[in-house]
């Protein structure tokens, strides 16, 4: 894998058949909830279906996929030098306060948090909304709409 950028497939949950729709609303909580049960069957599980993932969330599913490997060494599917590289340029640039965001980095940052359960992640996203004026207004109000939808789903 080369650098993931967030920003190059953003994948599109629409295009996806009904019964692939369904397949994905019946893991969601497998795939979302992914770092409070980490087990190599809950990674099968999600992997089963690396095509549909992978045109529902794009390059979000690979980046997601890196972080559970990095995390989860017990699972014998280390990383590459280039892969952990890309991964925490990744996740630098995201979590940075001096980065401009965009909407699907912020989907981005869910996908990490989902694999890792790192707060790092919903913290820059509640910075984005409360604090961080730089960014665009779509962006702080997608990222208060967010959040409050973690917290009401409670996700966090």
């Amino acid at each position: 894998m080369g650098q993931v950028e967030s920003n190059q497939s953003e994948g599109d949950f629409f295009s996806l058949t009904p019964e692939e729709q369904k397949i994905i609303n019946e893991q969601s909580k497998i795939f979302e909830c992914f770092f409070r049960h980490p087990t190599f069957e809950n990674y099968q599980t999600i992997r089963s279906i690396d095509e549909i993932y992978e045109r529902c969330l794009g390059d979000k599913y690979r980046i997601f996929l890196l972080a559970v490997r990095e995390k989860n060494t017990s699972f014998e599917d280390p990383l590459s030098d280039e892969e952990k590289s890309s991964l925490q340029k990744t996740t630098s640039r995201l979590t940075s306060k001096d980065s401009i965001l965009s909407p699907n980095d912020l989907d981005t940052m869910w996908v990490l948090y989902y694999a890792t359960g790192e707060s790092k992640y919903p913290e820059r996203i509640l910075h984005v909304c409360n604090e961080d004026t730089k960014q665009n207004f779509a962006v702080r109000g997608a990222a208060a709409w967010s959040y409050n939808s973690h917290v009401e789903q409670g996700k966090l």
